[in-house]
């Protein structure tokens, strides 16, 4: 890997090959919950409802999958999908999070995917855990984490 910073209007600043890791810590995490689909982003997954979410009269609701790459990973990750068996449809099988040749990097970036909008008029009792999987950038190695979530 090779980072290239320019300088002003494109002249070169700096140069550097960063040290890869030989045997690289790999690690993805997602947090599973639960709200209305418009919440499904970086500022409204602060207002969903992670351990339990109870759904109003007719009104839609959605899971919402936060996905990222934690600071103590030594590496990005790649095609990254996601499956959570209590959902039909939509999701009922591998999702990917990323498109080909894309990464999530340690350090803060969070992907935020909605699941399909039901209109059920319950209270979510029981949770099935949603499970993460991608490859290390330079590794190759398989990562997998899961939540319950809700």
């Amino acid at each position: 890997m090779v980072k290239i910073k320019l300088f002003g209007k494109g002249s070169l600043n700096s140069l550097e090959y960063p040290y890869c890791v030989s045997n690289p810590t790999t690690r993805i995490a997602v947090k599973k919950y639960a709200g209305t689909p418009d919440l499904c982003n970086t500022a409204g997954i602060k207002i969903m409802q992670y351990d339990l979410y109870t759904v109003p009269d007719n009104v839609e609701w959605a899971y919402c999958y936060e996905i990222s790459v934690p600071s103590t990973s030594d590496e990005c990750l790649y095609d990254i999908t996601l499956l959570d068996p209590a959902l039909t449809g939509e999701l009922d099988r591998l999702r990917s999070v990323t498109t080909a040749n894309e990464t999530i990097c340690p350090g803060g970036e969070k992907r935020y995917i909605a699941g399909p909008v039901n209109r059920i008029s319950q209270t979510l009792t029981e949770s099935t855990m949603v499970t993460i999987q991608g490859y290390g950038y330079y590794s190759g190695k398989l990562v997998t984490s899961r939540d319950a979530g809700p």
